[in-house]
């Protein structure tokens, strides 16, 4: 394993030559090469004592600095055994599975649907036989091999008859984080082949400080395994020097796994895989006969995955670009301008560490940094043909997001002692305010709403003894926009529950009208014939704003309100302040 250097402060951490030279090195350096010999001795080949050593200690990425740094002898670090283990990369990616572990259990809000729908909805389906699926998995747009690490999660937890209602809720945001340690630890080493130790560290904190890396890295989305796959497939690039073959087969499964999971991945690949080929003239056979391997590979494994779910041949990818692309799709969940990325999207993931990230691309471009220059053309390039597309969401440029940290953590690296102490400030004074209020406040309101229900239909079974499925007073009806809470993945309960259908005409139904917009156009009417037509419910979920519109209505039905749910200080279209729980008069 190779030592991370790591101090007490930002100073430290910033000095990581300094840090890195411990009194402990030579023990280190001395069974290093001890190994070395023994390996010999085994009949492996190795070269010279000082390249193996280089080898096992850094791997092969590493520059002369960066082993000087770490073997040169040194007073500046203690022998406290925390201090020991975080000079290990081990170490340090168990630090960073603690940070994104803490991390997952301070969420307590809703982002967007998919976080749920695309991924432990479908899972909580697939593994105990009752949910809801979204259009998109009747279309057969989504592949299933994402939400098919959770359901093989829940499959265990029923199994070990430890599918609580808190576990199913708690333990795929869980997972999720153990992911994001994952793609925290790649950036670092990333950083640290391209820039060296120095900069590696400062990247990996811009990273934790982040605020929308703290806010979107541990939600079941998968962005953020598009975030992960991205963050792999950049330490293992050649940049530019030659890698191993092992290596470029892991960075080409990377980016194939990357582009099944979301096609719109090939976007960014494109030019630095076009770049790989340009490159790579007398061996390009070779590289290209590596993309077609593992892209058949992984379209292979996907296409039977599809096969076993939808139960017919098809594959997800090509619906996906069909329904994006080709019908346009994506503009029925709105439309935004083409500035949008570069005026609202970059500027709001980034927060604090733009100014840092608009110099570090400028001094990148100035100094001709080749690989610095060429993860700000891929960011623009993205951007670019990202713009062209009417349906635009924050998340979908959040794997962009390890590239611009790399050149912030390179900037912070190269300010004097003075500026970079006030940039770092700046950072956390801002960043950490911003992603606690975003975590624990806004939009908290459809996970504590959900949760309620989740412990009204315990109470209700404990009472009666009657499962919640074969309970006839049992049902849930939610008169909000459509999947604006979780359902099943946070209820795990089989109960009735009735929600407002807002999916397109992907089906090119003649006079099709949305279930959602034909309660809003007439919201009293929609819930009365609701109520006169269809099972009464036992507890009605709505948001404030509509209370003006439907509180005669539910008064003269004999409904009464429960309960109010704090949901966000600031409206989002039909989205207001609370979230109301009005319950029938005899269940109260």
């Amino acid at each position: 394993s190779r030592p991370v250097m790591s101090g007490g402060g930002g100073n430290s951490l910033s000095a990581a030559a300094s840090a890195g030279r411990c009194s402990h090195a030579s023990a280190y350096v001395r069974s290093r090469a001890s190994r070395a010999q023994r390996s010999r001795r085994s009949g492996q080949q190795a070269g010279a004592g000082e390249s193996l050593l280089g080898r096992l200690w850094w791997g092969p990425e590493a520059t002369k600095e960066d082993r000087d740094a770490a073997i040169e002898p040194s007073e500046t670090v203690g022998p406290e055994p925390l201090r020991r283990s975080l000079l290990t990369e081990r170490g340090l990616f168990l630090s960073l599975v603690a940070f994104r572990c803490a991390n997952a259990l301070l969420l307590h809000t809703h982002f967007v649907p998919d976080e749920f729908w695309q991924s432990v909805e479908v899972a909580h389906r697939s593994a105990f036989g009752y949910g809801h699926l979204t259009w998109e998995w009747q279309a057969g747009l989504r592949s299933p091999l994402y939400p098919g690490a959770f359901a093989l999660l829940f499959k265990l937890l029923q199994l070990a008859g430890a599918d609580s209602r808190l576990a199913v809720a708690k333990l795929p945001r869980l997972l999720q984080a153990c992911l994001a340690a994952v793609a925290d630890f790649y950036l670092y080493r990333f950083s640290r082949r391209v820039a060296g130790q120095r900069a590696a560290q400062w990247a990996l904190i811009c990273q934790l400080l982040n605020w929308f890396t703290l806010y979107t890295a541990p939600r079941t989305l998968s962005n953020c395994v598009e975030w992960l796959l991205t963050t792999v497939g950049l330490y293992y690039y050649p940049w530019p020097e030659a890698q191993s073959r092992k290596a470029q087969w892991k960075f080409a499964l990377a980016v194939a796994a990357a582009c099944a999971l979301r096609p719109t991945s090939a976007v960014p690949w494109l030019m630095l895989c076009l770049w790989h080929a340009a490159r790579s003239r007398r061996r390009l056979g070779r590289v290209l006969a590596l993309y077609g391997a593992t892209g058949l590979l992984v379209l292979a494994v996907s296409g039977l995955a599809d096969k076993h779910y939808y139960g017919r041949w098809t594959l997800s990818q090509l619906n996906f670009l069909h329904y994006n692309l080709l019908s346009d799709i994506g503009s029925f969940y709105g439309v935004h301008p083409w500035h949008w990325y570069i005026t609202q999207g970059i500027p709001a993931i980034l927060g604090p560490h733009l100014p840092l990230y608009l110099y570090a691309s400028y001094q990148s471009w100035r100094q001709r940094r080749r690989v610095e220059t060429a993860l700000t053309l891929l960011v623009i390039w993205t951007l670019y043909v990202y713009s062209f597309l009417a349906h635009k969401e924050f998340r979908f440029v959040f794997p962009l997001l390890p590239l611009m940290m790399h050149q912030c953590g390179l900037c912070l690296s190269e300010l004097g002692p003075a500026l970079r102490k006030a940039a770092v400030a700046c950072l956390c004074c801002l960043g950490i305010p911003a992603a606690l209020y975003f975590c624990l406040i806004h939009q908290r309101g459809p996970l504590d709403a959900v949760n309620h229900l989740g412990k009204d239909a315990e109470l209700r079974l404990t009472r009666t003894g009657v499962p919640a499925h074969l309970d006839p007073d049992l049902h849930f009806l939610f008169l909000a926009p459509c999947h604006s809470t979780p359902l099943y993945s946070h209820l795990h309960s089989n109960v009735s529950t009735r929600t407002l259908d807002c999916s397109p005409n992907w089906r090119d139904q003649p006079g099709y009208v949305e279930e959602q917009e034909a309660f809003y156009s007439d919201p009293a009417g929609f819930a009365s014939r609701l109520l006169d037509t269809e099972r009464r419910p036992s507890h009605i979920l709505l948001f404030d704003s509509l209370l003006p519109r439907l509180r005669g209505l539910l008064e003269t039905r004999g409904f009464t309100l429960r309960k109010k749910f704090f949901n966000s200080h600031f409206e989002d279209g039909r989205r207001s302040h609370y979230l109301l729980l009005f319950c029938r008069s005899d269940w109260v």
